[in-house]
């Protein structure tokens, strides 16, 4: 079993707000088995602008996108080491290798 953390680091460096935005995949016992960092921002906190409160839409979109991405690949690869040993005898199976072929 395992869980994901996200992360939100901010600092603060002279008038600027920098928030870096990690995804931690955790096996359930507190161990980080995988950190991905999604994202950085900065905003200019000395000199705010409109719209700079918050995440712009495309922040919004890109950040929730590469949260899928991640996580979508970390069921996909867990999915595929419960399935190398076969659930009746025990037995490992042999990692298939799939080739890229390219279209003529």
């Amino acid at each position: 079993m395992w869980r994901v953390i996200f992360i939100a680091q901010i600092l603060r460096t002279g008038g600027v707000l920098r928030c870096t935005v990690v995804l931690e995949f955790d096996d359930g016992d507190s161990t980080a088995l995988r950190r991905v960092e999604l994202t950085r921002l900065y905003r200019d906190v000395a000199d705010p602008k409109p719209g700079d409160v918050g995440l712009s839409l495309a922040e919004g979109k890109t950040l929730l996108q590469t949260v899928q991405q991640e996580f979508a690949m970390a069921q996909i690869q867990q999915f595929c080491e419960l399935r190398r040993t076969c659930r009746a005898c025990g037995a490992a199976r042999r990692a298939d290798v799939m080739t890229a072929i390219a279209p003529s």
